[in-house]
């Protein structure tokens, strides 16, 4: 039997993703309601029906099987100096930086549009000024992340 291992950013990632499709749950009830489709300053400026739910749950599926079909194929991701038909013959420690990154970038960027999900959903049904700098909190991290796992890989 083949044992399944699954990382705690893999387990995560699943995580955000329903929390970015967690509105959709409520879609009925949102029949009528203007939802924020931008900010500024923390403040909505522009209103747009429910249907932003649905492109919401709509990008992060796409994120989620997008990054995922990356990370089950990192050769798709040149990260050496090799040419693009020399993919194939990728290293070991290639591929498992491909897979870090791509894993990696499939929580972080699953988190930031589970964020702007919730904070849309908490505009819609009324809550004032809902948290949209965690946002920019999730995007700094994001690339901080990618940086540091960057760097790691260039030292070895």
């Amino acid at each position: 039997m083949k044992s399944v291992r699954i990382s705690l950013l893999e387990i995560g990632a699943i995580l955000m993703l329903m929390l970015s499709l967690f509105p959709l749950l409520h879609y009925g009830a949102l029949d009528g309601v203007a939802g924020p489709r931008h900010y500024s300053g923390g403040v909505a400026d522009a209103w747009g029906n429910r249907t932003m739910f649905l492109w919401i749950g709509v990008i992060a599926l796409v994120v989620y099987g997008l990054l995922f079909f990356c990370q089950k194929h990192p050769q798709l991701i040149n990260l050496s100096n090799r040419s693009s038909h020399d993919r194939a013959s990728m290293t070991d420690k290639d591929r498992l930086r491909a897979v870090a990154i791509a894993r990696t970038l499939k929580f972080w960027a699953l988190a930031v549009i589970a964020c702007l999900s919730l904070c849309t959903y908490l505009a819609a049904t009324g809550v004032p000024n809902p948290p949209t700098w965690c946002t920019y909190l999730l995007l700094a991290l994001m690339f901080g992340h990618l940086l540091i796992i960057s760097v790691q890989s260039r030292r070895e």
